[in-house]
């Protein structure tokens, strides 16, 4: 401890005696100025002043300013101030301090001193090779921003072969200072440094040849700030403890050719041609969209958008009553995050906002005498209509949205019908919007017929949406999944990811082949042209059951822990969620972040060999995802966002999108959205249901990527409203406080993984979920059908809204002969859908190597506590119709609500945590099976050894019902149950024929052809 302590004397007094250096230095430089104008009455700090303000008035150039410093010392760095900066420093009091910090930091000083100053470096969401943020915090408050990076310093024409020499120098660029310490303030000033550079470092990079030092080992030896990678990045060798003269780097002249560039006569200097044409488009593409922005206004009206929310609410069909938020979503017109639980309504806004835009055009279109349609430009100045776009991962949930849009387009169409037989009044009242402006308006846009066959009710659902072959068919509004939205955008790009020749390759290896069973598999043959769409072409998208299977499970010694899927899982995040998915992966080599900079991100959460361990899988596993010619969305993105950066022509502009369950798409594709929308960007999505591994995702990151874009068109995307959807309309209050509870130990555990929102209880009171025993499976299915099932039953018979949910696509493989019947899902599959009653098969025995895992549930323990009346109803959500939030809880005399609460113990360590990383996504794929149920949900498991940890938990939380009963006792209720429910069968039959119908033919149209038939068999009017 001795030698440590003097270690710290030591370097504090290096220190202290090189700021007395540096104070000397500008002492003597001001002492000359004093005798060599003969103002020895005038002080050393009076003549800095004056010295200051005279160059500031003679000349605002900045290399004038810096003369002075120039003429204190020769710096070692080349630097830069900027005029602002000065401008600041010119007449504060501070000024000696100041100037005495900037000769420090240009001569190469950045060490730090906690009693003194303190140098920090800023992590950015991107940098350029050889760059650096720094904040030099000196304890005189205040605070110097610097970046130190490359820039270029002079050029000379080489006549000889028609080259331009360019000289890149490492400059220290003085970006700010401060005199309060403001963190986000601070970092949005170099935020906006970084994304405003003009210079485009994607041509630079690949250019960049360092000179100095020759090897990579000098650097450390010869206090270098970056040890050079010439093929890789350059690692960042500072260090605040060091007490060292940093030096710069010294870099290759780059040669490029002047055929590439455009003499600037008002700069006195080439220019990249790519670059001019960029800034050109930039400024064509500004103009148009306010010019689109202008026109789309003048059909937004929060008055008429209130007055189609309640013509709508006349409709007995329409059953969905809005919440004030929700109101508030639908009729902004900002950029918006909405933010909430299962069943609080994201989906429906997003459904509602498009449909009640489409029809506000067509009504403004009446109001202001508008024959012709709405046209706005595209880019080619080109007419085209408004383009709203609904995006989400899941192919499942586009349809839903999309049939749930056309049902409002019914509504409206019935509603006419009925207005125009009725023969309402005009006048029925005045000054205001009516009711028949608004049937008029669509009488006059719309073909309006009565369809009474319901066959062609159905087709008539199933909007058209074109030939995937050619974007330009699409009909707005659009509702399509990210894969097909980037399939299809793809096309458009200069060098598209389904090039030519990866299209032959693609033909070459899986024209024979269908794909890879229970592997999502892609038929490119409905998107190009040169392919025969009757041929299918199957090619494997990469998913984690795929990485898993035939990656991971035949390579050897790469564990990571002692769980292989935990390992697994732990992999697949670091690679989809950071290294080839964060926000600005694109810039990069091979569109993935670098190991300096994937360590930069992680070194907090992972050891020195962890990190090289998990990149070491990553690039392994990149060869042998290529070498198998498998898909990647991840890569498809990139590619995008790299075109788009380059070429930023943007054919194809997207007005308004809607991006549905955001938790499931990593940061690049949020990136690249945020660049596709002209006008106005909406996110909705719920951090406790992000159940794609590899997506590591929370509302409060997805806002700082906001502020991490750079403004496209006129959408100045860091610009947006927050919603928060509390009320749930869904799920009985007994379903909701089994989701709660699996909310909490998400929050005790992960709470980096997870949005904190109220915790929601309702007054709709109905069945516990209930846990059934391996024995107990017939049981089970006795207490669903309300009827006995006895062992001999070889097939229950299961209704239009009771569903099976399994894990995935080899479960349904594994489901006994009894549940042949039923409709199944897998988890992914029933994202955004609910149905009245739910089958959870087999969660947890379906992986039997996570038995340890849930070991982590351990570390949980339940205590009963008192609680303040006011604290308890702060922390719930309260439903509007609610009378008390109070009722199932027991208060005390006191007042006190008696509550069990869930706490973590100390059983287990808290770092010990990334070891259990598979549990967190566990947790979320059981919240979001618990949050599609309606009514009842049945959990069962031929293994419950699994389920063991988390079963105590929800009996000692009382929000489950463990089921003892045995099969006599049920026999016996049952058999006294069907004779009561045998009448009430016989009047559903007819309704629920009609039903079955409507579900087999809207199946058979989304191509779901098992779920179809099954529908179809119900029915004795079909031949199969």
């Amino acid at each position: 401890m001795q030698k440590q302590s003097t270690s710290k004397k030591k370097n504090s007094i290096d220190i202290s005696s090189l700021h007395k250096f540096y104070k000397t230095k500008l002492l003597n430089y001001l002492k000359t100025q004093q005798k060599m104008n003969k103002k020895q009455q005038v002080s050393a700090k009076e003549i800095l002043y004056q010295l200051l303000n005279q160059e500031l008035n003679n000349d605002q150039n900045t290399t004038k300013i810096q003369r002075l410093l120039d003429d204190i010392q020769h710096s070692l760095w080349n630097y830069y101030i900027p005029v602002n900066f000065f401008v600041k420093i010119c007449q504060h009091q501070k000024l000696q301090s100041i100037l005495t910090s900037l000769l420090m930091i240009t001569d190469g000083h950045f060490e730090s001193n906690q009693s003194k100053e303190l140098l920090n470096i800023l992590q950015m969401p991107y940098d350029n090779m050889y760059q650096c943020f720094f904040l030099f915090a000196h304890k005189q408050n205040y605070y110097i921003l610097f970046e130190v990076g490359l820039k270029n310093d002079k050029q000379e024409k080489e006549q000889k072969n028609n080259l331009l020499l360019q000289e890149l120098k490492h400059t220290i660029t003085f970006l700010d200072i401060f005199f309060c310490y403001k963190q986000q303030e601070i970092y949005n000033s170099a935020l906006n440094y970084q994304l405003d550079l003009q210079q485009n470092f994607n041509w630079i990079q690949n250019k960049i040849i360092c000179i100095s030092p020759k090897t990579p080992s000098n650097s450390k030896t010869q206090q270098y700030l970056f040890n050079p990678e010439n093929k890789g990045w350059p690692q960042l060798l500072f260090n605040s403890n060091q007490n060292q003269q940093w030096k710069p780097l010294i870099f290759e002249k780059m040669r490029c050719s002047l055929n590439d560039l455009y003499y600037n006569e008002s700069k006195k200097q080439y220019e990249d041609k790519i670059f001019i044409k960029q800034q050109l488009i930039a400024k064509k593409i500004k103009e148009i969209a306010y010019f689109n922005y202008n026109i789309i206004k003048q059909y937004q009206d929060f008055e008429l958008s209130q007055k189609l929310i309640q013509f709508l609410q006349k409709s007995p069909v329409f059953k969905i009553r809005l919440s004030q938020e929700e109101s508030k979503v639908i009729e902004s017109q900002e950029n918006c995050l909405v933010i909430g639980r299962s069943g609080t309504g994201k989906t429906t806004c997003s459904a509602l906002t498009i449909f009640i835009s489409q029809y506000q055009q067509k009504i403004r279109r009446k109001f202001l005498n508008l024959e012709e349609q709405v046209f706005v430009k595209d880019y080619d100045d080109q007419d085209i209509s408004i383009r709203n776009i609904f995006i989400t991962v899941n192919q499942k949930l586009v349809d839903k949205v999309e049939e749930y849009y056309q049902k409002l387009k019914f509504i409206i169409i019935e509603m006419v019908i009925k207005a125009k037989k009725d023969s309402l009044n005009d006048n029925q009242i005045e000054n205001c919007i009516t009711d028949n402006e608004i049937i008029n308006a669509i009488l006059k846009d719309e073909e309006v017929q009565e369809i009474n066959d319901k066959k062609q009710n159905i087709q008539f659902i199933q909007k058209n949406q074109g030939d995937f072959q050619n974007l330009n068919t699409l009909k707005f509004p659009c509702f399509l999944s990210t894969l097909n939205l980037l399939i299809l955008m793809d096309q458009k790009l200069q060098f598209p990811y389904f090039s030519k020749d990866r299209i032959e390759k693609f033909k070459k290896k899986y024209q024979i082949e269908v794909g890879i069973k229970f592997y999502n598999a892609i038929n490119i043959s409905k998107y190009f042209d040169n392919l025969d769409s009757n041929q299918k072409i199957n090619i494997p998208e990469i998913s984690f059951n795929l990485f898993y299977e035939k990656y991971w499970s035949k390579k050897q010694n790469i564990n990571l822990n002692k769980e292989s899927y935990a390992s697994a899982s732990l992999i697949w995040t670091q690679i989809n969620s950071l290294i080839k998915g964060s926000q600005f992966s694109y810039k990069y080599s091979n569109y993935a972040l670098p190991i300096q900079k994937y360590k930069e991100r992680v070194s907090n959460n992972f050891s020195e060999q962890q990190i090289q361990n998990i990149y070491k899988v990553y690039v392994d596993y990149e060869k042998w995802k290529n070498d198998n010619l498998y898909i990647d969305q991840i890569d498809i993105v990139n590619n995008m966002l790299f075109n788009m950066e380059n070429n930023p022509i943007l054919l194809f502009p997207l007005h308004n999108m809607y991006i549905d369950e955001v938790q499931d798409i990593p940061q690049a594709m949020i990136g690249l959205f945020n660049r596709l929308t002209e006008q106005k960007v909406v996110y909705s999505g719920d951090a406790a249901q992000s159940i794609l591994k590899g997506i590591g995702f929370r509302f409060e990151d997805l806002e700082q990527q906001f502020r991490n874009t750079k403004k496209v068109g006129i959408n100045t995307v860091e610009q947006f409203q927050v919603h928060k959807l509390m009320i749930n309309f869904r799920t009985h209050n007994s379903i909701l406080q089994l989701a709660n509870c699996i909310v909490r130990l998400l929050e005790l555990l992960f709470p980096f993984s997870i949005d904190k929102l109220a915790k929601e209880i309702s007054n709709i009171q109905g069945p516990k979920p209930q846990i059934f025993m391996k024995s107990q499976l017939n049981l089970m299915l006795s207490k669903l059908k309300d009827e006995y099932i006895g062992d001999d039953c070889q097939q229950v018979e299961f209704g239009y809204n009771q569903v099976v949910i399994v894990r995935d696509e080899q479960a349904k493989e594994k489901l006994p002969q009894l549940l042949d019947d039923a409709q199944v899902f897998t988890i992914f599959q029933a994202k955004g859908l609910e149905f009245d009653d739910v089958i959870m098969y087999n969660f947890f025995a379906q992986h039997e190597f996570l038995e340890s895992q849930w070991e982590l549930l351990q570390c949980i323990d339940i205590e009963d506590q008192l609680q303040d009346k006011m604290i308890y109803e702060n922390q719930i959500t309260k439903h509007k119709n609610q009378e008390s939030d109070l009722n199932s809880f027991e208060i005390n005399q006191n007042g006190k609500v008696k509550i069990k609460q869930i706490k973590l113990n100390q059983r287990i360590n808290k770092k010990n945590i990334n070891d259990y990383s598979s549990i967190c996504e566990e947790l979320k794929a059981l919240y979001v099976i618990i949050t599609r149920t309606k009514k009842r949900l049945y959990i069962y498991d031929v293994n419950p050894t699994q389920r063991k940890e988390i079963e105590r938990i929800f009996q000692q939380l009382q929000v489950c019902d463990i089921i003892q009963q045995n099969d006599n006792e049920c026999k016996f209720q049952m058999n006294n149950q069907k004779q009561a429910q045998q009448q009430k069968f016989i009047e559903d039959i007819e309704i629920n024929t009609q039903i079955w119908e409507k579900q087999g033919y809207l199946y058979f149209e989304k191509q779901f052809y098992d779920q179809a038939l099954k529908c179809f068999k119900k029915l004795k009017t079909i031949n199969i």
